[in-house]
């Protein structure tokens, strides 16, 4: 866990948001992505520090984060099978603007990658 706890960060900020977005709207992503980071560092800290046994702790942690590894990175594969890694060479133009009809999904895909991240590091270093 702790050997991976920052190797996706090349995949998000790369591989969706700069792939995917344009200027604009991969500043409001990253926007969103930290302030998730926030949220899920301060939800996380709370939730690992709840005053029970810590073993009870550590196994809801667990469910937990199985789950919101499956959600997320499920999301995260279903949207990754729209394109490929020839199909982000540079461009004229981006798939997603923040006005687009098709933004709302992908942003918020986003926004759980920040959550997520929290969530994992969180975890690594309780």
């Amino acid at each position: 866990m702790f050997f991976a706890s920052n190797w996706f960060y090349t995949y998000q900020f790369n591989g969706v948001n700069l792939a995917q977005f344009n200027l604009r709207t991969r500043a409001l992503n990253n926007t969103l992505y930290w302030i998730a980071q926030m949220l899920g560092a301060f939800i996380f800290g709370l939730s690992l520090d709840f005053p029970i046994r810590r073993t009870i702790r550590a196994r809801i942690a667990w469910v937990v984060m199985l789950a919101l590894t499956m959600g997320i990175w499920g999301g995260g594969y279903v949207f990754q099978r729209k394109y490929t890694r020839k199909d982000t060479e540079p461009k004229d133009h981006f798939v997603y603007d923040w006005t687009s009809s098709g933004y709302i999904g992908p942003m918020f895909l986003y926004i759980f990658y920040g959550f997520y991240d929290a969530a994992w590091q969180t975890c690594v270093y309780w």
